[in-house]
């Protein structure tokens, strides 16, 4: 059985995604952009743009998806630059549920450089458990410790 690091399989997640966003772009595809396919009445890939007209399975660009890959957008998991993802909200500029970014608010959870969310972890951040170096809320140290051991046990490699 073939076992990869952590790393490998990120690096492998992002090539997937990458070769995905780049094929999309070098076919073109018919309907301003959007599949002809639809699964339940949406389409399942468009190529988008901010003003787009409908919402997607997956958003690659800018617009409105339920995965939203680019730009900027809305949608339940968003990967943008600028972006707002109700589950997961990735990016320079983000909002989400769980953030990671630059500068974000999480609805619970962020790790960044600077934002506000109940629990945040980065360098200047609020929320009433924080860890960072510039932090404003209750120490959330001992807590971070403890998810980072939970966390581990549950991804880390098993002991069978």
């Amino acid at each position: 059985m073939i076992r990869f690091s952590r790393m490998s399989r990120f690096l492998m997640l992002c090539g997937v995604l990458i070769v995905t966003f780049l094929g999309f772009f070098l076919f073109p595809t018919p309907n301003d952009g959007k599949s002809a396919e639809e699964v339940l009445g949406m389409p399942v890939v468009c190529l988008g743009t901010e003003d787009a007209s409908e919402p997607c399975w997956l958003t690659l660009g800018a617009g409105e998806g339920v995965v939203v890959v680019g730009i900027g957008g809305f949608g339940l998991v968003a990967f943008t630059f600028y972006g707002v993802g109700l589950l997961l909200g990735t990016g320079q500029l983000a909002a989400g549920g769980i953030t990671i970014a630059q500068v974000g608010f999480g609805g619970s959870f962020l790790l960044g450089q600077a934002g506000v969310a109940p629990v945040a972890l980065g360098q200047v951040v609020g929320g009433a458990l924080v860890k960072g170096q510039g932090q404003f809320g209750a120490d959330g140290g001992e807590m971070m410790k403890n998810l980072s051991k939970e966390v581990n046990a549950l991804l880390g490699p098993s002991r069978n």
